[in-house]
């Protein structure tokens, strides 16, 4: 995906964004990334193939928000919620590659880089914090620090059940 086409498909997904003033702190951010963050392929060994191409990072970001919706959907988020939910899947990996995208491998602390990126390049905003408190638990047990996600047992069922069953959604076993 060329960067044309990457920043057309991320301020339509921005778009979605309801609240206004959280869709204006997304596109802010966005609008202060390095030109190559555009075009840097997510993790090499671990995502999938068209993911590592120029651009995959961008479409992988697409993708975790896609999937974000459909799960903030059944289980029924305020829209708020939902808003918060999209923004950080939107902007959760775009310090993949550091703070000027220039590092050739996926960087560990890029959960935790995303904070202090929004907090050199953009205006103080109370949005900050919700998104990026968000953002930092998504490495999970690979995090720093770890985080496990607790899920009730019906929870993990009724997700996994409503996401499959989706056209656009293909399950291998």
């Amino acid at each position: 995906m060329n960067k044309d086409e990457a920043q057309l498909r991320m301020e339509l997904a921005v778009n979605k964004i309801k609240d206004s003033s959280l869709r204006d702190f997304v596109f802010e951010v966005l609008s202060h990334l390095p030109a190559q963050a555009w075009q840097r392929e997510a993790s090499l060994k671990y995502h999938h193939p068209d993911e590592r191409e120029p651009g995959g990072n961008i479409l992988h970001e697409l993708r975790v928000a896609t999937l974000a919706d459909l799960i903030s959907e059944v289980c029924n988020l305020k829209p708020l919620d939902r808003d918060l939910v999209r923004a950080a899947a939107l902007l959760h990996d775009c310090c993949r590659h550091g703070l000027n995208a220039d590092e050739k491998w996926t960087t560990k602390n890029h959960a935790n880089l995303v904070r202090t990126f929004i907090e050199k390049t953009c205006k103080p905003s109370n949005w900050t914090n919700p998104v990026c408190d968000i953002i930092e638990t998504h490495m999970s047990r690979w995090g720093i620090p770890p985080y496990i996600p607790q899920m009730d047992l019906r929870d993990i069922l009724v997700i996994a059940d409503y996401v499959t069953s989706l056209p656009i959604v293909k399950v291998q076993e």
